[in-house]
């Protein structure tokens, strides 16, 4: 795979705008700038709320992007961290109408999952083009 210049993916992501006029939201906008580096299309993203909607940070993308998303994303989801720890910061697919790509355990605090995306999306941000 090979990667898109990241300043226009960030400039790209920055014009975003959803039908209320808002743009990508703070805590989810590296995951999706870094999927987006890497030719993922998303089409939707929200970074969870406590008081509406889920309670979790997700992003969807086409049924199409299945291949791309499971080999970019496995980069980062193994069970263990180099340094031997656990690794919590593993993301799935959830099937449906679209495929939102959503953290494993999503009833954990929503901080922690912000945080997790954020560092998903700035290690996707910066892999190497040639890994």
């Amino acid at each position: 795979m090979t990667p898109r210049n990241l300043e226009e993916v960030r400039k790209e992501v920055e014009k975003i705008r959803d039908n209320f006029g808002k743009p990508v939201e703070g805590k989810i906008k590296p995951l999706v700038i870094g999927l987006r580096r890497w030719g993922i299309k998303t089409r939707q993203s929200c970074e969870g709320h406590l008081s509406r909607a889920l309670s979790y940070p997700w992003v969807s993308i086409s049924k199409r992007q299945v291949s791309r998303v499971v080999k970019i994303m496995g980069r980062h989801n193994g069970l263990r961290l180099p340094d031997g720890k656990k690794n919590r910061n593993i993301w799935v697919l959830r099937p449906g109408g679209v495929l939102r790509l959503m953290p494993e355990e999503k009833n954990r605090d929503l901080e922690g999952m912000q945080k997790d995306a954020i560092e998903r999306g700035l290690f996707l941000q910066n892999l190497p083009d040639e890994w």
